[in-house]
């Protein structure tokens, strides 16, 4: 966890150095398909945010303790050590978004070598159609390749890869458990052989 918040702040240092508006864009895609979705990060706010053609995908916060539900009434906590933010679903193009409040965080009990992570969700604005989370992505587990150039994420029905950024300050190394989130809950395309690559642009 020391070493984590090293990372992070060192992370955070590099990003508001480097980008004139505190930004920083990555993208995660499928190595099969070359579709997938782009991220930007705000150092200043440890905010990362995707968006599609409908609107806001994944909105989450790093190194905070809050997240509020609706602006300035009512809030949920954030436990040290985890993140805390919204998936947003949608019925289709231009359609109604459900908006779905996420506190994720490590949980005990990964096979060795892994670490363990557990989503909770609480639905905010209900979304009719079949778009949903799956039940899947609530539990996952992470296990960086021995070299650190991959990350292997594995669900109880499925197990992809995705290749890292070679910088160690990559947001996406600090925080490995949002790019893993990001791929099981749906916020980036499938890829039909399970591999992506996750880039600095």
């Amino acid at each position: 966890m020391e070493r984590r918040s090293a990372l992070a702040a060192l992370a955070a240092a590099l990003l508001l150095s480097a980008c004139a508006h505190n930004l920083a864009s990555m993208s995660v895609v499928g190595t099969d398909t070359g579709v997938g979705r782009d991220f930007t990060y705000e150092a200043a706010t440890h905010r990362l945010e995707a968006s599609g053609p409908e609107g806001p995908i994944v909105r989450f916060w790093t190194d905070t303790k809050e997240i509020w539900i609706k602006s300035g009434q009512i809030r949920r906590e954030v436990p040290p050590g985890c993140d805390g933010g919204f998936i947003y679903l949608y019925e289709g193009p231009n359609q109604k978004k459900g908006r779905v409040a996420v506190i994720l965080c490590p949980r005990d009990g990964a096979p060795a070598g892994w670490t363990g992570w557990h989503a909770s969700l609480e639905e905010l604005t209900k979304v009719t159609g079949e778009k949903q989370i799956p039940t899947s992505a609530l539990s996952f587990d992470l296990q960086p390749s021995a070299d650190g150039t991959d990350l292997v994420v594995a669900t109880e029905t499925s197990k992809v890869k995705v290749s890292l950024p070679q910088s160690e300050a990559s947001f996406f190394r600090v925080h490995p458990e949002l790019l893993a989130f990001a791929l099981v809950s749906g916020a980036v395309p499938p890829s039909r052989v399970g591999t992506y690559a996750a880039k600095d642009e």
